[in-house]
């Protein structure tokens, strides 16, 4: 199991790695659902290996939708609600591709998330065949329809989009864009998300695709690790130099991010909520630290717990080895420096910190994450 790729896309292909955690992950849902044994996150790899088989384009699964399930199923007042969580399983199958057809008439007692919008709970008609996908939720007093149209961008990659999303193409990389896209968030106990875009989105799609530009034309390594685990963003309004950015783990691929004030800066927040999927995801399978103890992290200005600061390392160390390479292939804006010393100033901070407290606190998990990341730091800056 190559850890390493998903420390830095130099260390190597990591869709593999994430293909088989997505995988697990997946399966573990399943019996969780079931109330079947299932493994613990210090299961030893080659015993789950082989119960998986082949998990070839098993990350596709990775969506927003999987992390409801993972919340339904921990909160109190839900984790009951079987057979709706079931259905909501089942959604990201078919919208991943895995089956074909649904035909599920079920009642939930939570909203269910499928594309970027909520569906009220209540009585839920969900059916799905070749190219459409439709969600009826009926109460005593009000039918609601919830229409969702396929768009078939490639042989490999389909998105399905409400009258909420749009479709935002690169390349060979497509996004959803959800507006607004926080809801969910609110919903499952978060604070509400104030800063959400609502406004001409033409200059938001101008200034994204002018900094995937650059990421493709530049470090291609790094656009390959951005496309591999996003899949959906909502837009936040602009607050000064810099970018406002958020990632969620339970809300796999999906990320919030603003105009960036540079193309340096908007690099740096794809780097970095990028990051943010590789590592939640190998955190929701693996144990990455022994011991939780608090260390200071200069993103706070305070001590947070050392998952949370290997959290912000690896995100900012990525940020920081990608503008590096931007440097010494010829890319140079206006913010490059400010980017530059105010991201190398975190990363050794960050770094400090983990280091201080002694590396005996991660586990071999970690240990295989953080090493080879700082490695390739002190390497190349």
């Amino acid at each position: 199991m190559k850890i390493e790729t998903f420390a830095c896309p130099l260390g190597g292909d990591a869709q593999e790695l994430a293909d088989w955690l997505t995988a697990r992950f997946f399966i573990m849902l399943d019996r969780w659902i079931d109330n079947e044994p299932i493994l613990s996150k210090d299961s030893p790899y080659n015993n789950f290996k082989e119960q998986l088989g082949n998990t070839k384009g098993w990350s596709s699964l990775w969506r927003p939708e999987l992390g409801v399930v993972n919340t339904a199923l921990s909160k109190d007042e839900f984790s009951q609600e079987r057979r709706a969580i079931r259905c909501q399983l089942d959604i990201v199958k078919y919208l991943s591709g895995l089956v074909s057809e649904l035909a599920i008439d079920v009642y939930t007692k939570f909203e269910f998330t499928v594309s970027g919008r909520q569906i009220a709970p209540g009585r839920l008609q969900v059916l799905g065949a070749q190219d459409e996908f439709i969600i009826v939720s009926r109460d005593k007093a009000t039918e609601i329809k919830y229409e969702y149209k396929k768009i078939r961008l490639s042989k490999e990659f389909t998105v399905w989009l409400s009258d909420t999303c749009e479709v935002i193409s690169h390349q060979d990389w497509f996004l959803a864009m959800c507006v607004p896209g926080s809801k969910w968030y609110e919903y499952w106990g978060g604070e509400r998300i104030l800063n959400s875009y609502s406004v001409d989105f033409q200059e938001f799609v101008r200034s994204l695709l002018e900094v995937l530009d650059v990421l493709n034309h530049y470090i291609p390594e790094y656009k390959q690790w951005v496309s591999l685990l996003v899949r959906e963003f909502t837009p936040l309004l602009s607050a000064g130099k810099g970018s406002d950015s958020a990632s969620f783990k339970n809300f796999p691929g999906h990320i919030h991010f603003s105009i960036p004030y540079s193309v340096s800066s908007g690099i740096v927040t794809m780097i970095h909520e990028s990051s943010h999927q590789f590592f939640n995801l190998l955190e929701w399978n693996m144990q990455l630290v022994k011991n939780d103890i608090e260390i200071y992290s200069i993103l706070k200005n305070s001590h947070r717990p050392l998952l949370k600061v290997l959290l912000g390392y690896h995100a900012f160390a990525n940020a920081l080895i990608g503008l590096v390479i931007l440097r010494d292939r010829g890319f140079f804006d206006q913010d490059y420096d400010r980017v530059f010393n105010h991201t190398c100033e975190l990363v050794n901070s960050l770094g400090k910190s983990i280091e201080n407290v002694g590396l005996e606190n991660l586990t071999e998990i970690g240990m295989s994450l953080y090493l080879p990341l700082r490695s390739t730091v002190n390497d190349i800056v």
